[in-house]
């Protein structure tokens, strides 16, 4: 995994093999890792930990588009709130999320592909005399058959 990734617009976005649309320079793909520890304590430590067992990683994705496919973004949607037929709807409770995960793809200066992962907020900003902007927060996952493998890749 790169210690930094650097990234410069425009880039394109796809989602599941689709292209959502095109972001710009002023908010940039971005990529955050979060380390998970569980901490050992002892009678000698006290409060402070003996030791920590590193129990996983988290990564949120984040990106924002000024240019979008509206309908790749229904389709993106609606396969979140479990294949309901109505975009933007709320989310169907009790529907398998792993299956409603997808593949992101960044090109442009570089290719950043993320195997898998799983949308946690959309929304749209700008309006008005401005050009519209949606912002996207995912969470990327691991393999559930390979947890050894990278969660995102850079080319």
């Amino acid at each position: 995994m790169a210690v930094a990734i650097e990234i410069v617009g425009p880039h394109t976005i796809s989602v599941g093999g689709s292209v959502l649309g095109r972001g710009d320079n002023d908010d940039l793909f971005r990529i955050e890792v979060e380390y998970q520890y569980t901490d050992v304590f002892t009678n000698e430590s006290g409060t402070m930990p003996a030791a920590a067992i590193r129990t996983g990683t988290k990564a949120q994705v984040y990106f924002s588009l000024v240019s979008i496919d509206r309908t790749t973004i229904a389709n993106a949607v609606d396969a979140t709130d479990g294949g309901q037929s109505q975009a933007y709807s709320w989310s169907k409770v009790g529907t398998d999320a792993q299956s409603s995960t997808v593949a992101i793809v960044l090109t442009g200066s570089k290719t950043i592909t993320v195997s898998r992962a799983r949308l946690i907020s959309m929304k749209q900003q700008d309006f008005g005399n401005k050009a519209s902007r949606v912002v996207f927060h995912y969470e990327a996952l691991p393999d559930p058959t390979d947890y050894d493998s990278a969660i995102f890749t850079v080319a």
